[in-house]
Formats: structure tokens, sequence, C-alpha cells
């Protein structure tokens, strides 16, 4: 058989050998928040909570998404540097004049997070043995700009004897620890992740689940509103 030949044959057979994975950039996160409480409350005296009245003490619902540039991948892992940013809202009911009396209005707190900071990631089993889980890292600087809307979607204000003292709005700067796992895609469909790579440049995707430590008060001012907490994050990760 000739070498023409036998390449076109193994063309036919196993057309994957002849496929190259794209290499690997930037990471790509987009995630979803569960059981996130601002920690509004933990400045005030015992007994006092004034976010807890006024927007109860479920979980706000925050979206975010990532990049990052990955600097380093080998046989130690994977080290990258990027940033996010986010959107999150709660809506309650205020209290009237009297303090006591639940507003008709509804009253919105939004949260528009930002991070910037350092990934690392142990995939070296994932990319060499196909290992499937791989744990991860992370520490970022975040900064929070926050704002409340009123009943008609305008910034609230604060008043004092019927007198405009301040609008409701500002920033937070903090930190933020995250820790997580990923499960890699690719080996439960591999046929499926090789298109993704050839047609979209996708290396590599994840399924992913992470616990986040939040430390968002302007690094312990008692002036700021505390916008910290922990949450766990469910989403997606792709390669590119």
């Amino acid at each position: 058989m000739s070498r023409i030949a036998l390449a076109l044959l193994v063309g036919v057979v196993c057309p994957a050998v002849l496929v190259a994975e794209s290499p690997r950039n930037v990471n790509l996160e987009f995630k979803l928040a569960a059981w996130y409480v601002p920690e509004v409350d933990s400045e005030f005296a015992a007994g006092v909570h004034p976010y807890k009245d006024v927007y109860g003490d479920s979980s706000l619902l925050l979206f975010q998404s990532r990049a990052d540039y990955l600097i380093y991948s080998g046989v130690f892992g994977t080290v990258a540097a990027g940033g996010g940013f986010g959107y999150g809202q709660k809506t309650g009911h205020g209290f009237l004049s009297d303090g006591e009396t639940k507003a008709s209005d509804s009253t919105t707190l939004h949260l528009l997070p930002l991070e910037f900071g350092v990934l690392y990631a142990y995939d070296w089993l994932a990319q060499r043995w196909s290992i499937p889980v791989v744990p991860y890292g992370r520490f970022d600087f975040a900064h929070a700009f926050w704002w409340f809307t009123d009943g008609v979607g305008d910034t609230a204000s604060y008043t004092v004897n019927d007198e405009k003292a301040a609008d409701g709005l500002g920033g937070t700067w903090g930190f933020r620890l995250t820790g997580g796992a990923r499960l890699l895609l690719d080996v439960f469909a591999p046929a499926m992740a090789r298109t993704f790579d050839v047609d979209f440049g996708v290396n590599n995707s994840y399924l992913l689940v992470e616990y986040v430590w939040c430390k968002l008060d302007d690094f312990g001012s008692s002036s700021s509103i505390h916008l910290g907490g922990s949450y766990i994050n469910f989403g997606l990760a792709f390669e590119f």
C-alpha cells in the first residue's frame, strides 16, 4: 500500500488523529450565585437589621461572568490572571415615616460587582490523563457599585427633615477568596468536544461549583455599606 493510500485510509477511519487541539489562551466563565445575602446588617448593633426588615433573608439574585488569560500551563497546573463583572438585585418594601408601616411601593437594591485577580487550577491530570475533576482557587480584589431605586425606577435618596441629604448610590471595595472544582465535560463526549473545538475554538468545557467568601466593607470602614458574604456559584467554564 502506498503512503498516499495509507494516509487517506487513516483519514477516513481515524479522522480525529488529523485534528490538533486548538491552543488554550483564555478561560471564560458564566456563573449564578446561590444563598448570597449581603451582610449589610453586620455593621449594626444586635437586634437592628434594616436590610432584613426591607429585603428579607432570601438570596439575592447575582449573575457573574469572568475572563482570565493563561500565564502558565504545565505539570504544576495552570495559572491565569483576569477579571470579571456581574449584576445582582433584590426587591423589597421599606417603611413609612412612622417606622412601622410597610410601604406599598417597592425599593430595589442593585449591585454591579467587579473583580480582578489570579486563578490557579491543578488541571494537569485532566489534560494529560483525562481525569475529569479539576480543583482550583482564586484571589481577587473586588469593588461593588451599588444603588437603590424607588417604585418608579428612580435613584432613591436619603432625606433629613424632608430635605434631601444624599443619593442612594456608591461603591465599596474589598476582596474575595474562592475555592472550587470543575468537571471536564470533554471526557464524557470526546467526539462532540472535538467538533466544538474545530468549529468554535473551544478547547475544553467544564461544569463548575465554587464556594466564595467575600469581604466588601472598604477594608473595615465603619462608614461603608457592608456587601460581603459567603455563597456558592454554579456555572460553566470554557477554555479557548
